[in-house]
């Protein structure tokens, strides 16, 4: 995955403009949390563009990643599987939409990612329990932090239920 000078990611074969900053200590911090808790993350989308971007940073930083494009799909992959450690999401898909999603994935962080800025999306999205909302250009730093953050919230989340769970066990 490349950036342009400002640290936007820019699509395979595409030309930086002037010199291609990386935010290291982020993008190391992402890698650390990726390895030690070893996850995953599901992208569902229908169409490729900018979650092919998406896919291509989490790759590049040793996040394994796993593609669905319906929400039936999800639902299947979220209770087959050990569940991803977060969910990007496009905000329609041919079955639903990203609220179906939300609902699937209630316990996992889900990242709302749209080709165009809507303030009351993201509002709507922020109150019905997304972690986050995402457009384009992506910086690569902005997207390590956000993931980060949904990673290591989650984390705390599974921890205070273990607790509950062996409290009242």
């Amino acid at each position: 995955m490349r950036e342009d000078s400002e640290g936007r990611l820019l699509p395979l074969g595409e030309k930086a403009s002037g010199f291609q900053y990386l935010n290291e200590s982020c993008d190391l911090t992402l890698q650390k949390v990726a390895i030690a808790k070893d996850f995953w993350a599901l992208l569902i989308y229908d169409q490729d563009d900018p979650m092919r971007r998406l896919e291509g940073f989490l790759i590049s930083h040793g996040v394994t990643t796993r593609r669905s494009h319906k929400c039936s799909e999800t639902r299947s992959i979220l209770r087959s599987v050990a569940s991803p450690s977060i969910v990007m999401t496009d905000i329609s898909l041919p079955d639903g939409t990203w609220e179906d999603v939300l609902r699937a994935a209630s316990a996992v962080p889900v990242i709302v990612v749209s080709r165009m800025p809507n303030i009351s999306l993201y509002l709507d999205v922020l109150e019905k329990g997304g972690r986050d909302f995402v457009v384009p250009p992506f910086r690569t730093s902005d997207l390590a932090f956000i993931i980060r953050a949904a990673i290591l919230k989650h984390s705390d989340w599974l921890a205070r239920s273990a607790r509950s769970i062996v409290k009242r066990g």
